[in-house]
């Protein structure tokens, strides 16, 4: 299989419209985010909302907000939609 990137901005356009769905602030969905966070500094709003621009991103930090979007089994967004071609 070949390598593919990891689309950070599809995960902010995620992020984002789960965000207005449930007429959430920033900072209400990086509570929500860190809510099971037990180790490590939280994830501070900035590193969300910066996804849409930045190249690169952590593995911890991008796997919280996967989870927080529920993604896994439960979405009609699969993880295939974040992988670049």
């Amino acid at each position: 299989m070949p390598y593919r990137d990891f689309d950070l901005k599809a995960l902010y356009d995620a992020l984002e419209e789960r965000r207005r769905e449930r007429g959430m602030t920033w900072s209400t969905v990086a509570k929500e985010v860190n809510r099971h966070r037990t180790t490590g500094r939280p994830i501070a709003v900035s590193t969300i909302t910066g996804l849409r621009q930045k190249a690169v991103g952590e593995g911890e930090v991008i796997l919280q907000m996967i989870l927080w979007l529920k993604l896994i089994f439960t979405d009609s967004l699969s993880f295939k939609t974040f992988l670049g071609n």
